[in-house]
């Protein structure tokens, strides 16, 4: 065989081709070198996938690979095959736009592969969620509640930080937020802190416990007691 034919073989479509070439023939070639690394996710330069976008091979394994170009995802999201398509939406690389648009394809595997993708915006996923099709529609639910749990837990990173800043403003935004919980409002370094503006964020705050509250009716500043004292009529 000449190097141009298993050039061409090396990326033909067909697997069982592809594993055959392997058997019979010992020629290393550029082309094969370039598949390796597509294979393996190593990285790659992608200038030299474009003299090969032509063959449908290449075209899905640089629709999954972290190396490829944004331009390039662009170009394989309009693939005239569905399963380039379907990879591109699963690729963690591709942009908000990307998937927006893989959202309204006529497939549903490319769209069930979007609803799956991390960076699916919630609105996006808000749609996909009353896909015609189930399973695309539970994927997208999934994601959904997924994507809340990770907003929670970032916002609770986001709120512990600012408890344990040196700055005050910090700490009495965070005690003033609703993701403080009632461990976190007990501790006595707020509620006995000198500065009576964090007694009154732990006063006010809805989630406070009763015997806290009970403890800063007592507070020496007035309005630190009226507040706790509001606090005690409204729970009651």
């Amino acid at each position: 065989l000449s190097v141009r034919v298993v050039r061409l073989l090396q990326v033909d479509e067909d697997a069982e081709i592809r594993a055959q070439l392997t058997l019979r023939v010992h020629v290393q070639t550029p082309v094969e070198a370039l598949i390796s690394d597509l294979i393996s996710r190593r990285p790659i330069d992608p200038t030299r996938l474009y003299e090969l976008m032509d063959f449908p091979y290449i075209r899905r394994l640089a629709a999954g690979h972290p190396s490829t170009l944004q331009a390039q995802l662009e170009t394989l999201a309009t693939d005239t095959k569905w399963e380039v398509r379907e990879i591109v939406a699963g690729n963690p690389n591709a942009t908000s736009a990307i998937l927006e648009a893989l959202s309204l394809d006529t497939d549903r595997d490319v769209r069930r592969a979007a609803a799956g993708n991390l960076k699916t915006p919630a609105t996006v996923l808000d749609i996909l969620s009353v896909d015609a099709d189930r399973s695309v529609s539970r994927v997208a639910l999934t994601s959904l509640n997924q994507d809340e749990g990770r907003r929670e837990v970032a916002r609770r990173q986001v709120v512990n930080c600012a408890l344990r800043s040196p700055n005050l403003a910090s700490r009495i935004f965070a005690l003033s937020c609703n993701d403080v919980d009632a461990a976190e409002l007990s501790r006595r370094r707020h509620s006995m802190n000198i500065d009576w503006r964090i007694r009154m964020a732990v006063a006010v705050h809805p989630a406070t416990p009763p015997e806290v509250r009970s403890r800063l009716a007592l507070d020496g500043l007035l309005r630190v007691r009226m507040a706790a004292r509001s606090g005690n009529r409204q729970l009651s």
